[in-house]
């Protein structure tokens, strides 16, 4: 007996070495970036910390930002959820059966959405409170959106859903779901195909591409809700996820709301549609030459769009003229007010002065291969595999500028204090 005990505890000890060296080899081991390498570049670590998730098995699969938070997605299906300024660890929560398939996470400014299998999962973005789940009875396509109203999401059929976000969380709080699934829905509206990306909503009008080869912009609210308002053909389907933006020029109409809007759709042929949300008008397209298979990024009056083996394009919001290119970048991660940051193929950090499209600098970050394209902030936010998050700002850049919603720009700092984490790490190299 004692032989097999014996014997039993070299099993595990080999397991226990055997996982060890699986996650130091793939994350676990990777240094942070420096002080005083990223000081050479007027950059700082504002912080860093740790994701929830077992490095033996489990990877990132979604890293996900908005101006408040910052929400890891594990493939074990567990999210944790840290606060976007200083890295303090909110909240974490296992959202579903382990390993199914998941979208990216989306939020308004009180909730967070979660899509994984067939289920919709609903959290209050700041405690991590589960608020409902909803089974959509539908495969999803995309990740799901939301507004003050509703959220939105496409499926594998070709369907766009829209649910009521308050009947939802009415009908789960005096469990009446899956029974009274149908109560929640607000509307339905099919394509002929597939829903390529996520849906994106004004509030009063949301829009979906499909496969085939179409965008629609439907009613959101109101008697006509879920009906169609304009639609646009374009020549081969869209390849990246649409980019919705304020427009801040003066154009020939008043939209309703007193707020006009245009959305960015990125084809497989390389052309770059930028169409009125307002009337489906064409106000300007971008021909790349070559796929567009991320998504453009609109920072007040530039668009950023990386086409594949091209480079990074930035062109004008206003017109669609490219101001500048800048080759061997393949994809956008932040900007400020002076400068752009990238990515290469290597998984390089590329610096890039904003006015003039030259490289700046670049950072050899490889081992954070989890990134953000975070076109809500100034913040560059990258992880490694096993969930290793940092956060990189400019030098004394202690207020995050807000891109996407100005108008959320906070006027204090906050002076929570950092994870300990980033106090432990080694600043010497």
């Amino acid at each position: 007996m004692s032989r097999i005990r014996v014997l039993f505890g070299s099993g595990v000890m080999i397991l226990l070495l055997a996982a060890v060296a699986r996650a130091q080899t793939s994350g676990l081991s990777v240094e942070l970036p420096s002080q005083q390498v990223l000081g050479r570049h007027r950059l700082e670590r504002a912080w860093w910390s740790q994701a929830r998730l077992n490095p033996s098995r489990d990877s990132v699969r979604h890293i996900t930002v908005d101006e408040d938070n910052v929400y890891v997605q594990a493939t074990s299906g567990v999210v944790t959820c840290f606060k976007a300024e200083n890295g303090r660890n909110l909240w974490s929560a296992q959202l579903g059966r382990r390993d199914r398939v998941s979208y990216p996470a989306a939020s308004n400014e009180n909730i967070l959405l979660v899509a994984a299998g067939m289920e919709v999962f609903a959290l209050e973005k700041h405690s991590g409170e589960l608020l409902w789940t909803l089974n959509i009875a539908r495969q999803p396509s995309t990740a799901p959106t939301l507004d003050d109203t509703n959220f939105y999401i496409g499926t594998l059929d070709g369907a766009a859903l829209a649910f009521d976000l308050q009947a939802s969380r009415k009908m789960y709080e005096e469990r009446k779901l899956p029974e009274y699934n149908f109560r929640t829905k607000a509307w339905h509206y099919q394509t002929a195909r597939r829903i390529t990306s996520a849906p994106v909503t004004t509030g009063r009008v949301v829009a979906v591409a499909s496969m085939d080869r179409s965008f629609y912009s439907i009613a959101a609210i109101g008697e006509t809700a879920g009906y169609t308002n304009f639609q646009f053909q374009t020549d081969q389907p869209v390849s990246a996820a649409m980019t919705l933006s304020a427009d801040p020029t003066n154009r020939d109409y008043e939209p309703v709301g007193g707020t006009s809007y245009f959305v960015l759709l990125a084809s497989q042929d390389g052309r770059l549609y930028c169409i009125s949300m307002n009337n489906g008008e064409l106000l300007w397209d971008f021909q790349s030459g070559r796929p567009i298979l991320r998504q453009p990024h609109v920072i007040g009056p530039d668009v950023f769009v990386t086409p594949s083996t091209q480079g990074m394009f930035r062109l004008s919001s206003a017109t669609g003229a490219k101001i500048w290119r800048a080759p061997n970048v393949s994809g956008f991660l932040a900007a400020t007010a002076t400068r752009v940051f990238g990515s290469d193929d290597a998984g390089n950090v590329i610096i890039l002065d904003r006015a003039s499209g030259a490289r700046a600098g670049v950072l050899p970050l490889r081992g954070f291969s989890e990134r953000v394209d975070n076109d809500r902030t100034d913040r560059v936010y990258l992880a490694t595999r096993t969930g290793r998050v940092v956060c990189i700002r400019e030098t004394g850049s202690t207020i995050p500028s807000f891109h996407k919603f100005p108008e959320r720009q906070p006027l204090v700092p906050d002076f929570t204090e950092e994870p300990a984490a980033a106090d432990e790490a080694d600043d010497s190299q």
